[in-house]
């Protein structure tokens, strides 16, 4: 989670409640003074002081010449700009703690308390928050860890979305003579992604699946894309939408992966339709797809008579992204598909029945069979087989041809999919700055 992550989730549980007035009260952040030797691990922590219902900080240091010189963070695995950060122990689960290295020469501290399922969550007591690691890396000095003091660099606001009056507190690192050890910087993947909806078919006046297919690699947590939906497309398909809503499309991410992952698509009043994928749990972070393939499913209603219809996708800046757990852009490409529309729909016909005319009825007499006595008394004796005659009326030939179809169209149903809809505020937020940064 990035500082600028940090602060719109910040914003986020301001949302879930009715906007509160500004809360002049004082919180005090920053890193407190570590200490630790030459090619030693180092803590720095997140210390806090002011209210015990405030559920959101965050603040940059300042990460200049000297600073970079004495020490260096800690990545986590695969990553080179997301710190290795711990929330203390004996917080709620949901409240994290996160770092990330700015390009600015910066780094952004953020700690956030937040559940989708209840809203905010509150820090509940002041004191050291969280750690995030860092090597130090110079012999014996002291070196300040100063704030940034520009304008909105430092945020805290509460459960109830107040803002709150926040100084950040400068810092310093003392570092002791030893051994030199600097981990060797590692550089993000730069794997292509392929993205876009496949080739799905239906009839007229049917549902249809749309999928959305990926390649890519596994550790991809985030993908979007846009379709364009201009007049060719209204005129053949109409989104299903959700329960309430009048742009927000039906969807169902792939019942195999994680419930974390959430597939939605929306209406968006450029003509457009964007479609979006995303891991992310407030809990554990971002959460990899694990597997290429279809990842979910949206659902489309087609409105057309038997047509193909093109599904191209927005070539524009910034329309198409993808990004790893580890926060890497990868680059990436959208891939046009086409709706083949078969129709129209017939209702279903009854088969034909057949229709006694002239029936010889059955004769069946048993061999030696005796006749009472007449003036022409006989005994009847038959070894024809029992036979029985139907003629159909209509044309000659067609008897009973249940399922026949005029126009050998097969209707697709596809197999419905595990519905895993959450509503993801702070993921939509990561997307979408991702998006901006490019």
């Amino acid at each position: 989670m990035t500082n600028a992550v940090g602060r719109l989730l910040v914003g986020g549980a301001a949302l879930l409640l009715v906007a509160g007035t500004a809360r002049a009260q004082q919180v005090t952040i920053g890193p407190l003074s570590p200490s630790g030797t030459q090619g030693q691990e180092v803590d720095f922590q997140i210390s806090y002081t002011g209210p015990t219902d405030t559920n959101g900080i965050s603040f940059n240091m300042i990460y200049g010449a000297a600073q970079a010189a004495s020490f260096t963070p800690i990545f986590r695995s695969g990553s080179t700009t997301k710190v290795t950060c711990t929330t203390a122990s004996d917080l709620d689960p949901g409240i994290t703690t996160s770092a990330v290295v700015l390009s600015s020469g910066k780094i952004g501290f953020t700690v956030i308390g937040l559940s989708l399922d209840t809203g905010p969550i509150a820090f509940g007591r002041t004191g050291v928050l969280g750690t995030c690691k860092f090597m130090a890396t110079a012999a014996a000095t002291t070196v300040p860890l100063p704030c940034d003091t520009s304008t909105g660099a430092t945020t805290a606001s509460d459960v109830n979305g107040n803002n709150l009056t926040v100084a950040c507190v400068d810092g310093t690192l003392t570092i002791a003579g030893g051994n030199t050890n600097t981990p060797t910087p590692t550089t993000g993947p730069t794997t292509d992604v392929t993205i876009g909806p496949l080739e799905p078919s239906g009839m007229q006046g049917q549902e249809v699946d749309f999928n959305i297919s990926y390649t890519g690699p596994t550790d991809t947590n985030g993908i979007s894309f846009n379709m364009i939906y201009g007049a060719a497309q209204a005129a053949s398909f109409t989104p299903i939408f959700r329960s309430g809503s009048t742009t927000k499309v039906t969807c169902a991410t792939a019942s195999d992966l994680d419930p974390g992952i959430t597939t939605s698509a929306v209406v968006l009043s450029s003509g457009k339709i964007g479609f979006t994928v995303i891991g992310l749990s407030l809990d554990t972070g971002p959460i990899a797809f694990g597997r290429t393939g279809v990842l979910g499913t949206c659902k489309f209603m087609t409105t057309t008579s038997a047509t193909t219809v093109a599904l191209p996708c927005d070539t524009s800046t910034g329309a198409t992204t993808a990004s790893d757990v580890n926060g890497n852009s990868l680059s990436v490409t959208c891939v046009d598909g086409t709706l083949t529309v078969g129709g129209p729909t017939v209702p279903p016909q009854n088969t034909p029945t057949a229709t006694p005319s002239n029936t010889v009825p059955v004769v069946s007499t048993p061999t030696n069979t005796s006749v009472p006595a007449t003036p022409t008394a006989t005994k009847v004796a038959s070894t024809a087989t029992p036979t029985r005659t139907n003629t159909v009326s209509g044309t000659p030939g067609v008897i009973g041809t249940p399922e026949s179809d005029s126009d050998g169209c097969q209707i697709y149903t596809g197999a419905p999919l595990h519905s895993g809809w959450l509503v993801l505020i702070p993921a939509v937020g990561l997307l979408v700055l991702r998006r901006r940064r490019r």
